[in-house]
């Protein structure tokens, strides 16, 4: 355990998550937040050394565990039974070693062997549940698990047999304006702008669906910033040669300088994305995949467009022109632009890291 410079008891915290965005940005804002309140935390983080992850641990100095053996091949579905024993009795050793005061995990099958050990040695464990549909692992730990901290209310409550409470997902809170320094050059913030964000896997079809869609809003003197993916940024680059108000990005690594120049977006329905866009009050244009695993996205647009600040669409063949059709009456209805705003802000997870955090530090009686 990592000692700090006061007399205080110290505490050391895992985090575990899936990799990826949608799990790495709500860590992170719960890691931030209890630096802010707290001198005496350090924390480790267990994942499985997915490029975005890596970034995230050197940015914001995490110590950093990479998990060995859990990864699945495509098409198995589960984590193999032999791989599983053996990062169980991996992590057995190194939280004897460690002694962490806390697991928070934030979904995915990488938390599974993680959450077994911390059950082995009874080290309190905390759950985030962000989709509309419980993740497996979840489920399996929810009984056993100090709290479980949803993202929704409307979750089948009856598979996580645990403690619950509704906090909303964590996001990074806005510490400043925005100047002409976080933006390209030719970048208009007096111009009407559509953000574009492409999900987790970077989908070519996501981006093919929504072509015709960009050159018409482009040639309608809108403004579009555009997060491509790598496999497709060079062929849309070529393709949309020209257009000077269009700004096409392979990945952006902070979206919120352009969420706050934005009036829509569009995107895949994932959490922590969804939860960021509430958090600037802006509606949204959702493209679910047809392979989402359990339909998740689906689901989760329907979540926020009941919400009423939100629109889903199936991917498919006339996924643009409905897409184009939605937003153009959005925009040109000022009454319903605001109303849709309103309620992207009525569901906007602002107190969520603050509750999370008061949770935890509460529980393990940690004095700030």
């Amino acid at each position: 355990m990592k000692k700090t410079n006061s007399n205080k008891k110290a505490y050391h915290m895992m985090l575990v998550s899936a990799g990826l965005k949608g799990c790495t940005m709500p860590a992170v804002s719960v890691v931030l937040e209890l630096r802010r309140r707290c001198t005496n935390v350090s924390f480790a983080w267990v994942g499985s050394g997915h490029k975005g992850e890596k970034e995230v641990c050197k940015k914001y100095n995490i110590s950093h565990i990479l998990l060995e053996s859990v990864k699945v091949k495509k098409g198995e579905g589960q984590i193999p039974g032999i791989r599983f024993v053996g990062e169980l009795y991996r992590f057995n050793k190194i939280m004897s070693k460690d002694k962490p005061s806390a697991i928070l995990a934030f979904g995915g099958q990488e938390s599974a062997p993680v959450l077994a050990a911390a059950r082995l040695k009874r080290i309190p464990y905390y759950l985030m549940e962000s989709n509309a549909v419980a993740d497996p692992v979840n489920r399996f730990f929810a009984s056993g698990a100090k709290k479980i901290f949803l993202g929704h209310s409307s979750i089948n409550l009856n598979v996580l047999h645990g403690t619950k409470e509704v906090t909303g997902i964590p996001v990074r809170q806005v510490v400043k304006g925005y100047n002409k320094t976080e933006y390209p050059s030719d970048f208009d913030r007096s111009k009407t702008t559509v953000l574009i964000c492409n999900g987790e896997g970077y989908s070519s079809s996501f981006n093919s669906c929504l072509i015709e869609t960009v050159k018409e809003w482009l040639e309608n003197g809108m403004q579009v910033v555009w997060q491509t993916g790598v496999r497709d940024y060079g062929a849309l680059t070529e393709m949309f040669k020209g257009y000077r108000t269009l700004f096409l990005f392979s990945e952006v690594k902070d979206l919120y300088p352009f969420y706050a120049a934005s009036k829509i977006v569009v995107g895949r329905s994932e959490p922590d994305f969804l939860a960021e866009i509430a958090y600037f009050g802006l509606p949204c244009m959702l493209i679910s995949s047809p392979s989402s695993g359990n339909n998740v996205q689906w689901l989760n647009a329907g979540l926020v467009q009941n919400q009423g600040w939100a629109r889903r669409f199936q991917e498919g063949q006339n996924c643009g022109e409905q897409l184009y059709s939605s937003v153009k009456e959005i925009l040109q209805n000022e009454q319903v632009f605001e109303m849709m705003c309103r309620k992207a802000l009525d569901n906007a997870p602002i107190n969520a890291v603050n509750r999370i955090s008061e949770v935890i530090i509460n529980d393990l009686g940690i004095k700030a």
